[in-house]
């Protein structure tokens, strides 16, 4: 339960509420980048929401920054870094932000 000032409220309502249609949008995306990698579509929508839901969990039950948990998963040169300064480059943070 949170106690949100009223001033809050339209904040509230796109961060609490809308965000989650851009969650579903990036579940899809993510098994789109799957299908594309050769898995089944019906994998790579289950594998796409089961890491959703896993980051979500790790996120929710860390008292850790959100960037921390992602710095604690990165390789020097590997997927995960290259994938993140991709995202950035193109824009991903500035995207979810002006979107809200």
């Amino acid at each position: 339960m949170y106690h949100i000032d009223e001033d809050l409220f339209p904040a509230f309502g796109a961060l609490g509420g809308a965000s989650g249609a851009f969650v579903l949008m990036y579940i899809d995306a993510l098994a789109e980048a799957g299908v594309r990698a050769g898995f089944a579509r019906p994998i790579a929508e289950e594998i796409a929401t089961a890491t959703v839901m896993g980051s979500g969990a790790l996120a929710m039950n860390s008292s850790k920054h959100p960037i921390a948990l992602t710095n604690a998963v990165y390789s020097p040169g590997g997927t995960t870094i290259e994938g993140v300064c991709k995202l950035r480059e193109l824009g991903f943070d500035t995207a979810v932000q002006q979107a809200l």
